[in-house]
């Protein structure tokens, strides 16, 4: 019968270690970038109810400038969000990756469902990863469906 050497054993060992931390450090990221969006529709759900419109918005997009007042929203300036609106102010898409995550996670007001698409670490948003936002229709078609928000839960906790 032959042996096993144990340096062997512990080498493998060692990097699936090492694959399993770059797989959790990536959910952690993506994780981030959810919570960001939940944030963010909060945002535009209390500004709908107050001034009846959405706002348009990018934070830490590449190649443009913060519109101020909005960076409070972001905490981390390793995620990216964008806020499209339609022309008639009545409906939004949201997008939001981080830097360091793999997935670019977006949201539609007409249905609150989350999507994902494929992106890849250290990619950073730019403004036409974003869809335009259009009255009752499913701007986020082809995007990996996560799961459904429900409004009143996150305002109201419920």
């Amino acid at each position: 019968m032959r042996k096993i050497n144990l340096s062997y054993i512990i080498l493998i060992i060692f990097f699936l270690v090492v694959i399993l931390a770059v797989y959790v450090r990536t959910f952690f990221y993506n994780s981030i970038t959810k919570e960001t969006i939940k944030k963010v529709l909060l945002f535009q759900l209390i500004t709908y109810k107050k001034d009846k419109m959405f706002i348009p918005f990018m934070i830490n997009v590449k190649d443009t400038d913060n519109i101020k007042g909005f960076e409070k929203l972001v905490k981390d300036k390793n995620v990216s969000v964008i806020c499209n609106v339609s022309d008639t102010f009545n409906s939004f898409v949201i997008v939001a990756k981080h830097k360091k995550g793999n997935k670019i996670y977006g949201i539609d007001s007409d249905n609150f469902k989350i999507k994902y698409t494929d992106s890849y670490r250290g990619y950073m948003l730019k403004p036409e990863d974003c869809p335009k936002a259009r009255d009752n229709i499913d701007d986020l078609k082809g995007w990996i469906y996560v799961g459904q928000l429900e409004p009143h839960k996150i305002i109201f906790g419920y």
